[in-house]
């Protein structure tokens, strides 16, 4: 078995040699023009060059030194490798890579966390955590034989691609800069002339000179003098650095050439790896472009050849060049290698390479020197600008999370650990202030090349492959700052024990189908939301602890004035009935109970804050310092008569529960995306910092390709006999929010006959034709548009003709294929936004998936068809070199000077606005007015959604200005705001605004509105949005809300449209809950069961249904203790089987008694229903129950009974029943059967057999006035249809409500054609009958109590109408469009003032009161019932 870390450690060690050995041949390159000095002495002892240190240190420069002292060390280095090798038996590592701080890229790596993102990225620093494939199959030897030959080819690409280039200077005067630039970057092989047009030299690709004007090589003369110059240099002791010298009739005198020579050697391979190219920075010497000097050195360098006249080392055009580089660019260390090469003259005279007075003016001064012949050594040599370059700093671009970049001025040493830390403190720091972020590690940060290969954090920029490659090429490295976490795993299952991992499983079985890019990016983005709060989320005992105030008024006090509560006292055994003192709290009550009863008995170290209250019956506490009247359970008590009972016990103590999760690593804290209009901008940045480009500068229209479709079920739409043909035309229309913005479609292409497919085999199109959207530039196009494509096809005769209408943007939303054939149908639709989920353009090929046999609506779903047999269309959209992104944030606003105008005119115009209803529609001219007045809109919050409708969403100036004034708009009134949450609004940030004018909302009323907030995110482009997170924080934050979060997205889990993304949402609040994943498992298994028997019932006879429902009921395996999915503060352990039954109705629902774990508490009876779609009842339950807030905040309470109703999946549901109540078609029947619907006396009689006393008949009497008028009103407003005797019911007490919700917003029944329901709303004479008759006081109370009813809901109409709105397109039947809210608009009738429509709501009293149908149907019913 071989060993994986053997083989690993023997590959570094190999590699560490190899670079150890090129160090050496390196630093003995270097050392070599220094030996000179001493040559006689090291010839006659025979001593080592690497010696000379110890004997002749003090003739050497000090630069010498060093590098001997460094090639010491490295051969010492390499004994010591070579033994630890043996010593280990291979298996040793590198220090800087194993011994790695926890939170490294290694580290994670080892723990199994981190993705491997390339096989290939196998560095010398990476390749510890990097596992090669397949290792297990080939040898050491092997191994290492092979690595050895890839880096050997690999070495001399990277050769070839770096040969010397040949720059020839000439001594003619150069007045600018532009010359010598065009002469330095000169191609290799590039030819020079002189003055008769004569060629004078030839660079060839391999390094050599030939000279047309004359016979000789001039490679062959360099070496002939090369050795002479040699020769001469060991007789006469001289530097042969400065003896070599060009021979006069080797080449033209009055052409000097500069030249560096390469000489490929195959054992000097790796003394040439890490070759860089010393770039100069434009901006320093304010050039248009960079300048390579390719500084290459050989490992034994060639003296250079010493010119005869030094007057013609170089011309005055280019010494005034390097002069002027020189001095603005040369550091000491470069100064100081250049005086390692000086003659011994040179330091005789003064010049030492230590000396302070050393300096680049000295370099600059012996380049004047040289230019004017007063003689000098070559400085500028090969050696010294080496070393320079790799000493030089230089700049590299950090992209940083948010997208915004940053340059840093880095070295060579620097590792990625020291640059990581210093990008981390900028990058915090810049938005600290604007995004209150918290202070976050370095290590939850990554760093990656560009080609996204992670970099270890000890790797230097020297040893990074890319790092070298871009400085070679010249090129601004670029690298990417990221949060570790998006190279994690995305499933978070390792964050839960097994158990907790199967719970969710069972909760939601499909986890394992939703994959993507954008799911495990919202997957991630969920995991930072939870990992954020972990320290908020609330254990079991701290949820139910939780008090629950009331935001209503405190209701009056009863006709006594005075309120009782009975208290239960478990350690006496005794019950106590106690009046409220007014003010009083619960703490105060709470000790004048224990100090009346328990002080005594348990002594004093018993305190009364060790007890507190709990209502029987429920969970619900009451303690703290609030008015006892404003708890849920009391108000309730006063509201509806009765004394609440209550129980005093000890306080639980709060154990905390366990983590609801174990976190795998530290997120750090989120900044937002830059997208900035100006940084963006590709004339505000150089070309080489470009990493996007931004859409504003791509101004050409938008255009795809339609390319084909398959998979079309020809014989869906094409009889078996029938020989005409299918053609088939795509259709796309560009929308942002319901505005249509352009227009396109193909040509009609045919499709094959249905004869040929008799195998029922789908049929494919071909159409491979442009769609150009003209009217309409790439860098105009919203962000947030949307194309919404159809495809159509229309069955044909050949002789027949077709006809495509007009494509103009004025015309419907929707198209109808012209054509005189027999039938035009739709074959699929599919919405798909212009942009990605990252704020970038669509580009590439993209396979689509259509939903079927529909057209495309700009409100459905962005989401595409999951099925395997769904029709494919494939588009192709035009692809640019970089990604083309969206600028959203503008530093800098254009001013435009406002209009001029009067200010009582402008209060006018924007009160006109403003009272405008949310479903009317303001005139173009409005709009565009609305636009021009713009600046003055922000002294009108209220004119928000209407001047977001008015901008120009179109013109990019505009857009900038609409986002400009979203950040500075004061914050709107929660449920004002919810108007930018319907589909009209689709840019984003004004999304973003609402959800951030919601964060505010108390638990109680964000319940009333949580059902449309989950609706409106099927409305939202992309899974992750402002919503989606601001929903899911709040449901981990508060049990209560994340019941009903859960259970609303639960009841959509099988609508394939938003399947996934419910899904994810599902899966992130479970992993976030804690225990309460288990409770909601033991609800959904309740239900589960409970479906099961209800299905089995349906086709059983009558006298068999009660017997075997029963006996299936007793067979569950019931839960020791469940909360009823209904109410969770209801909890039980099962069903009292005796009063459970099955009702009479045609889906058989079933009647349920559940116990209450509590002693002495009534049992819970809900109805379940399995067939009805219940997501319409629980719409008008929620509108009901909102009016008798809205009505009861006005302190009138009209006796409402909205009772519970959830739906728990696909046509299933529970229904809360109110107890002691009866319907008024079974009081009818008692009273005379079908007869007594036309007569006035059941509902009366009824009350009085219930209420024998004169007072609680009188007091039934106002309850019945005061429920009936709200109901009236109620019913009215929201158009509730299907009013039958059996779908209203009565208590004894007195309470009128309705049931059964099937039909609204006017849909009233029709049979035969004809409307049975001609009545505004139920009123009949038996209801008026109760109040005294049409004469009485107490008939005008009732209208009185209806008109005030009426006109407190119309001051509230526009949040009914938001509500309504934001509920359209999300499956109700009866909801499908905006234009099924127009009923609306007529029953609230705005446009009347508070009088007007008093007189309205009297008329229509009055209306429903002489309206004989309603009677007419009531004793239909009973007959038929």
């Amino acid at each position: 078995m071989i060993n994986h870390e053997e083989i690993i450690s023997e590959e570094m060690i190999t590699e560490q040699i190899e670079m150890n050995n090129t160090k050496i041949q390196i630093n003995s390159s270097n050392t070599h023009l220094h030996n000179h000095h001493c040559n006689t002495t090291t010839n006659t002892n025979g001593t080592n060059g690497t010696n000379l240190h110890s004997s002749q240190d003090h003739h050497l420069p000090e630069g010498a030194i060093h590098l001997l002292e460094e090639n010491e060390r490295v051969v010492n280095e390499e004994k010591e490798i070579k033994e630890i090798y043996h010593k280990k038996n291979m298996e040793f590592h590198k220090k800087d890579i194993t011994k790695t701080k926890d939170g490294s890229l290694l580290d994670l790596k080892q723990k199994g966390l981190v993705r491997e993102r390339s096989l290939k990225f196998t560095t010398p620093d990476t390749a510890s955590y990097t596992k090669p494939s397949g290792i297990g199959q080939i040898s050491i030897q092997e191994r290492i034989i092979n690595k050895k030959k890839i880096d050997e080819k690999k070495k001399q690409e990277v050769e070839k691609q770096q040969r010397e280039k040949v720059i020839i200077l000439s001594n003619e005067p150069i007045n600018n800069l532009s010359e010598i630039l065009d002469r330095m970057n000169k191609p290799i092989g590039s030819v020079h002339l002189d003055e008769n047009n004569n060629l004078v030299s030839i660079s060839t690709s391999n390094g050599t000179t030939t000279v047309a004007n004359g016979s000789t090589s001039n490679s062959a003369n360099v070496a002939s003098n090369t050795q002479q110059d040699q020769s001469s240099a060991n007789s006469n002791g001289t530097d042969g650095s400065n003896t070599s010298q060009l021979k006069n009739g080797s080449i033209n005198s009055n052409i000097p050439l500069i030249q560096k020579t390469v000489r490929q050697k195959k054992s000097l391979n790796r003394a040439r790896r890490g070759r860089l190219e010393l770039v100069i920075p434009r901006k320093e010497i304010g050039l248009e472009k960079n300048i390579q000097t390719y500084l290459v050195i050989p490992p034994n360098p060639v003296p250079a050849p010493k010119p005869t006249q030094l007057n013609q080392l170089i011309s005055i055009g280019s010494r005034q060049f390097l002069k002027t580089f020189i001095t603005h660019n040369t550091s000491r260390d470069l100064v100081e290698i250049v005086d390692h090469n000086m003659t011994p003259s040179q330091e005789s005279n003064g010049v030492s390479s230590g000396g302070s007075k050393v300096g680049s003016k000295l370099l600059v001064d012996k380049l004047s020197d040289s230019g004017n012949g007063n003689g000098g050594s070559q400085i500028l040599n090969s050696t010294s600008l080496r070393l320079k370059a790799l000493k030089t700093s230089f700049r590299v671009l950090f992209i940083l999370p948010n997208q915004s970049s940053k340059i840093l001025q880095c070295k060579g040493s620097d590792t990625i650990e020291v640059l990581k830390d210093r990008l981390v403190s900028d990058y915090l720091q810049l938005y600290r202030n604007a995004s209150n972020l918290k202070k976050c590690s370095p290590d939850s940060y990554a760093i990656l090349d560009y080609n996204e290969n992670p970099l270890e954090r000890a790797l230097t920029l020297n040893k990074s492959e890319y790092i070298l490659q871009c400085r070679g090429n010249g090129i601004l490295p670029k690298l990417k700052m990221i949060e570790k976490y998006q190279i994690l795993d995305a499933d978070p299952s390792a964050e839960l024990t097994a158990s907790e991992y199967e719970t969710i499983r069972e909760l939601i079985p499909n986890t394992h189908e939703w994959v993507g890019e954008e799911v495990d990016y919202f997957r991630r983005v969920t995991a930072r939301l939870r990992y954020e709060e972990i320290n908020n989320i609330k254990g079991t005992i701290q949820t139910t602890l939780q008090v629950k105030i009331s935001p209503l008024p405190i209701p009056m006090s009863p006709v006594g004035g005075k309120i009782y509560i009975s208290v239960q006292l478990p350690i006496t055994q005794c019950q106590k009935t106690l009046e409220i003192i007014a003010n009083e709290t619960a703490d105060q009550f709470t000790s004048r109970i224990f100090e009346k009863n328990y002080a005594k008995q348990l002594g004093p170290h018993v305190k009364p804050l060790d007890f507190i209250l709990k209502a029987i019956g429920y969970s619900d506490y009451i303690h703290g310092p609030f008015d006892l009247r404003t708890f849920e359970t009391v108000r309730q008590s006063i509201i509806h008569g009765y004394k609440a009972n209550l129980i005093l016990i000890q306080k639980p103590k709060i154990e905390l529960d366990p983590p609801p999760f174990k976190p795998r690593f530290e997120f750090p804290p989120e900044v937002p995306t830059d997208y900035e209009v100006l940084g963006l901008s590709a004339k505000e940045r150089q070309w080489d910092q470009i990493t996007q480009i931004s859409i504003r500068d791509i101004k050409r229209p938008l255009r795809f390709k339609v390319q084909r479709s398959s998979g079309i079920p020809l014989s869906n739409y094409q009889k078996k006999d029938d020989d005409s043909t299918i053609s088939v035309i795509v259709y796309v229309a560009l929308f942002h929010g319901v505005e249509c913005i352009s227009k396109g479609s193909t040509s009609f292409s045919t499709a094959s006959p249905q004869s040929l497919f008799q195998n029922q085999v789908p049929s494919s199109v071909q159409w491979d034709e442009f769609i150009s959207l003209s009217n309409i530039d790439y860098c105009n196009l919203p962000m947030d548009s949307r194309l919404c494509i159809s495809v159509y096809a229309t069955s044909q005769n050949s002789s027949d003709s077709l006809q495509l209408p007009n494509m103009t943007t004025n015309q419907s939303d929707q198209i109808e294929i012209q054509s005189n054939g027999k039938k035009d149908f739709p074959i699929g639709w599919v919405n798909l936004m212009v942009s990605d989920y990252k704020s970038q353009l669509r580009s590439g090929p993209m396979e689509l998936s259509l939903w079927p046999d529909d057209v495309a609506n700009p409100l459905g779903t962005c989401s595409q068809n999951q099925s395997p047999t769904a029709v494919k269309l494939f588009l192709e959209f035009e692809q640019f070199s970089l990604p083309v992104v969206f600028p959203h944030r503008t530093v800098k606003t254009p001013v435009v000077e406002p209009p001029t105008i009067n200010s009582n005119d402008m209060r006018e115009f924007f009160e006109s606005i403003i009272s405008l209803d949310p479903l009317s529609d303001l005139s173009k001219e409005k709009y565009q007015q609305l636009w021009a007045l713009r600046h003055y809109s922000m002294l009108f919050p209220q004119v928000l959604p209407r001047l977001m409708l008015s901008v120009p969403w179109c013109q990019a100036q505009a857009v900038d200005e609409a986002h400009s004034f979203i950040d500075k708009w004061p914050k709107l009134k929660p449920y004002d705001a919810l108007e930018l949450l319907d589909a009209k609004h689709a840019n984003r940030l004004v999304r973003a605004y609402a959800v951030s004018c919601l964060e505010e909302l108390p638990e109680e009323e964000l319940l009333d509105i949580l059902l449309q907030l989950v609706q409106v995110l099927k409305y939202e482009p992309y899974h992750d949005s402002k919503l989606a997170r601001f929903l899911l924080k709040k449901a981990i934050l508060n049990r209560n809300i994340g019941h009903s979060f859960f259970w609303y997205l639960k009841s959509d889990l099988h609508v394939a449209s938003v399947s996934e993304r419910f899904g994810i949402l599902l899966e992130a609040y479970l992993h976030a809950c804690g225990t309460h994943r288990h409770d909601l498992l033991k609800q959904q298994k309740v239900i589960e069961n409970l479906t099961d028997v209800a299905k089995k019932i349906k086709p059983l006879k009558d006298q068999d249904r009660r017997e075997y429902m029963l006996r299936e009921l007793e067979s569950i395996e019931w839960p020791k203790r469940f909360h009823l999915t209904l109410n969770p503060k209801y909890e039980s352990n099962g069903l009292i089987f005796q009063k459970c039954r099955y009702m009479d109705s045609k889906k058989l629902p079933l009647r349920l008694s559940f116990t209450n774990t509590d002693s002495n508490a009534d049992s819970i009876e809900v109805i379940f229903k399995v067939g009805d779609d219940l997501r319409q009842d629980m719409l008008t339950l929620q509108m009901i129950r909102l009016m008798d807030k809205l009505w009861q905040k006005e302190n009138l309470d009209l006796k409402l009974s909205p009772y519970g109703c959830i739906s728990t999946g696909d046509m299933v549901g529970m229904i809360e029943v109110v107890l002691n109540s009866e319907t008024t078609a079974k009081i009818q029947k008692l009273a005379g059967g079908a007869t007594a619907a036309f007569k006035l006396d059941p509902l009366d009689n009824w009350l009085h057999f219930h209420n024998r006393q004169e007072s609680d008949y009188l007091k039934a009497v106002d309850t019945f006035i005061l429920s009936c008028a709200g109901y009236c009103v109620a019913t009215y407003v929201l158009g509730i249809g299907d009013r039958h005797n059996d779908n209203l019911m009565c208590t004894k007490l007195g309470r009128l409500f309705h049931i059964d919700f099937g039909h609204f917003l006017g849909n009233y029944k029709k049979k035969f054609g004809i409307k049975r329901e001609r009545a505004p709303f139920v009123f009949t004479p038996d209801f008026c009958f109760v109040m005294g008759g049409k004469e009485s006081p107490k008939f005008l109370q009732f209208v009185n109590y209806c008109c005030t009813a009426y006109n407190i809901l119309r001051k509230n109409a526009k949040l009914f109408m938001n509500l309504f709105a934001m509920m359209v397109s999300t499956g109700i039947p009866e909801l499908q469009s905006m234009e099924d809210l127009n009923y609306l608009k007529e029953s609230f009738s705005l446009e009347l003032s508070d009088e007007k429509a008093r007189e309205k709501f009297t008329a229509l009293i009055h209306e429903s009161l002489t309206t004989k149908t309603t009677q007419f149907n009531n004793a239909i019913h009973i007959l038929a019932h």
